[in-house]
Order: C-alpha cells, then structure tokens, then sequence
C-alpha cells in the first residue's frame, strides 16, 4: 500500500492507472445493460481504454459498426493467456484476414447476423409527382 499523497502526486504526473484499464484484455460487464464485455488499451503507445463486445464481427458486422461510428479492432493473440486488442486501419479493413474482429460496444446496437437483423422498411409509392 503506498501513501495517499503519492497515489495523488502520480495520478497528477500521469503514471497513475486510474481505470486499471491494461494493455491485455479483461473480462467485464457493462454498467448499463449488464452486457459482457472486454476492455484493454488499443496500442502499445498513444494508447486508448476500448471497450469491445467479446463475439467476432463478420464482413457485414464490421461495415455496420463503422457505419454507426465504433471503432473495429484485432483480437491478437501474443502468448500464454494474452490477448490485446489492435486498432483496424483503413489498409488493415481492406485486406485479407488474419485475426478475429471485434467492435466497440454500444448499448441497444448489437451487431447480429444479417439473418437476424430486420429488413429496411421501403418507402411507399407517393402519388404526387415531381414538378420537374
């Protein structure tokens, strides 16, 4: 245990973890819907606490979350039982494969299969025409 005055001297300069959020994933809940989740830093480096929903995204699963704004990242494996996550780049997006993919967790937006998600509603036919 170490005094309370150097726990605030260290949260002051920065060394502090604060969160407890580490570069290796932990398990959590999320505080809202009770969700499973993981968390971890998304960089060795310049590095932020990401929270991501733990099932693997597929192609669609992945477009849809870029589409509502959640970060994408890479499940990497780096020994024993470690695992971080990797933030997905524009070229990392474009290619091939080589990890698992897991998305930001929002709550109420879950990324399901396209079997499972509702179709769009189409809009129906107007009588009015256009004047031009």
């Amino acid at each position: 245990m170490i005094p309370a005055w150097l726990q605030a001297h260290l949260e002051a300069l920065g060394r502090w973890n604060v969160d407890g959020v580490a570069r290796t994933l932990t398990a959590t809940r999320c505080r809202r819907c009770h969700a499973p989740l993981l968390t971890g830093l998304d960089a060795d480096r310049c590095a932020l606490p990401v929270t991501v929903d733990p099932d693997p995204v597929d192609t669609v699963g992945e477009l849809t979350a870029l589409l509502t704004g959640r970060a994408t990242l890479n499940l990497v494996h780096t020994g024993g039982h470690k695992y971080v996550l990797n933030r997905r780049t524009k070229f990392q997006i474009s290619a091939p494969r080589k990890h698992p993919v897991l998305a930001e967790h929002a709550c109420g937006l879950p990324l399901g299969k396209p079997e499972e998600m509702p179709a769009p509603s189409r809009p129906t036919e107007s009588e009015d025409k256009c004047p031009y």
